[in-house]
């Protein structure tokens, strides 16, 4: 895209406040006469907020933006419980069984989204790395976590559609992030399916992507064509593996993402694709963050230190829908 824009966000009070940079002086007036439209976040609740428990490690990020934005569904069930104490638990349930089932570190993906529309902050480090515009490496998508930023949506979506707020939850927070990002929405909406053999995020969820693909391109009122068409012949997705369990949506983590397998021994290496490997006081991966960074994440300020918080949640089923 022509028009740089970048955005400025403030943890109190939520996520507000978008900045577009000044056009370059040799734009013509008609150019900058009208500036585009800044879209609004969503209301994004941050990780201390949804009581999240402390990750093993801080996540990796990368001096880099995402190129993707997967749509996921978390193959649970499609309640009617739209209240935001259940989207909070939703979160936990979420952190909980990536951190115990899994091994993993933390929760896999940097954002949720529930049946009622709550949009939750998930990765540790996701929104300092937004604001930023720097990259979480999340466990959400096999072999392309060092490049993709993963969206799950509560249900499963293989024979009906998101509520209708949900839907609208998510063409908001993809609308912004495409604006913040300077991303295609036609390139960069995708859904699990397009890079890993799953059905996620669900035959309906994923036939909406096409229209929540033009809604975005709309909002961002940038006057442009897509020249491309993202789309896959319906036998491209015979036979693909249906969720087996709860929070199943099919390969998040695979050998091209350097993420060990905590279940094997493994010696502490530096990562060869990284210039600088991390270390244990670096705040990221690539290097410190410039002196007019924003002050520390407060999620990680005071993070919970006992298992407290899983107190009256009911564990997930051990199996989920068919």
């Amino acid at each position: 895209m022509s028009v740089a824009r970048r955005s400025f966000l403030t943890i109190g009070g939520g996520l507000a406040g978008a900045v577009l940079l000044t056009a370059p002086a040799e734009a013509s007036p008609a150019q900058t006469a009208t500036p585009a439209a800044i879209p609004r976040p969503p209301r994004i609740y941050l990780r201390e907020e949804w009581e999240a428990r402390p990750p093993k490690s801080k996540a990796v990020v990368l001096n880099r933006v995402p190129d993707k934005l997967i749509v996921h569904h978390t193959a649970t069930l499609n309640h009617a419980e739209t209240s935001l104490k259940a989207a909070f638990g939703l979160s936990r349930a979420i952190q909980r069984y990536h951190m115990r089932h899994n091994g993993w570190d933390d929760i896999g993906e940097q954002f949720t989204i529930s049946r009622g529309g709550h949009v939750m902050e998930g990765r540790n480090r996701t929104m300092r790395a937004v604001r930023h515009w720097r990259h979480v490496v999340g466990a959400q998508a096999a072999d392309h976590n060092r490049h993709t930023l993963g969206i799950e949506t509560e249900g499963t979506y293989m024979e009906e559609l998101p509520p209708q707020r949900a839907v609208d939850s998510l063409l908001r927070l993809l609308t912004w992030l495409c604006w913040h990002y300077e991303l295609e929405p036609d390139t960069a909406i995708i859904g699990h399916r397009d890079v890993n053999a799953t059905s996620c995020p669900g035959d309906k969820l994923y036939e909406l992507l096409p229209e929540i693909r033009e809604k975005v391109t709309q909002r961002l009122d940038r006057g442009y064509q897509s020249h491309y068409n993202y789309r896959l012949t319906p036998t491209d997705w015979d036979s693909l593996p249906a969720p087996t369990h709860y929070f199943d949506h099919g390969p998040t983590v695979g050998p091209n993402d350097h993420i060990p397998d905590p279940h094997q021994q493994t010696q502490t290496t530096p990562d060869p694709t990284e210039t600088h490997p991390p270390t244990p006081d670096a705040l990221y991966a690539d290097g410190p963050l410039p002196p007019a960074a924003a002050p520390p994440n407060a999620s990680e300020a005071q993070p919970p230190t006992t298992d407290a918080l899983d107190a009256g949640e009911a564990q997930p089923p051990a199996a989920g829908p068919a």
